[in-house]
C-alpha cells in the first residue's frame, strides 16, 4: 500500500554478496568515517564471521551492516547504518539480530570499539548492556557478557 512503512528484512550474506555489499558501503555516506571496517579488508574476510548480516528495505537497498568477527580469540561486532537512515530504528534491529546471533553461537562474550566522538552509538551499546573494558585516545573498547 502506498505510503505504508516498509518492514526492513534481515539478509544473512557472505562473502559471495560482495555487490550488495559494496552498494550498502557505496550509500552509507558519513557512516563509513566511524565505521572503517572495511577500509583495510577485502570482503572475503567476511568468511571467518561468525555471523554477517544486512538490513534491508525493499528486495534491493540496504540500510544497516552488522557482523560478528573472530579474530585473535576475540569476536568483535560491527555495526553501521547509512546516513540518510539513521534514527528509524534500523541499529536496534541489527543489534537485537547480533546479540541473538552470538547467543546462538554459544559465545561467552563479544566486544566492540567506538570513537569517543559517537556517543550516540556509545549509548546504544550502554543500554545493550555493554561496558567499557578499555580505551585509546580516541576509542572506547567495550564488552558484552552472555
Amino acid at each position: 500500500m502506498e505510503g505504508q512503512p516498509v518492514t526492513p528484512s534481515l539478509l544473512p550474506i557472505s562473502a559471495s554478496d560482495g555487490e550488495l555489499l559494496q552498494k550498502f558501503l557505496e550509500g552509507a555516506g558519513t557512516a563509513t568515517q566511524s565505521f572503517r571496517y572495511f577500509d583495510k579488508r577485502p570482503f572475503t574476510v567476511l568468511k571467518q564471521h561468525v555471523s554477517t548480516f544486512l538490513l534491508m528495505v525493499g528486495e534491493n537497498k540496504p540500510v544497516a551492516y552488522g557482523h560478528l568477527d573472530e579474530e585473535g580469540g576475540i569476536v568483535w561486532l560491527g555495526i553501521a547504518v547509512s546516513e540518510g537512515e539513521q534514527g528509524k530504528g534500523y541499529g536496534k534491529v541489527m543489534m537485537d539480530a547480533l546479540i541473538e546471533a552470538g547467543k546462538e553461537n554459544d559465545l561467552s562474550a563479544i566486544r566492540l570499539s567506538v570513537d569517543k566522538d559517537n556517543p550516540r552509538a556509545k549509548t546504544l551499546y550502554q543500554k545493550y548492556g555493554f561496558s567499557v573494558v578499555g580505551e585509546k585516545p580516541s576509542l572506547y573498547f567495550m564488552e558484552y557478557q552472555y
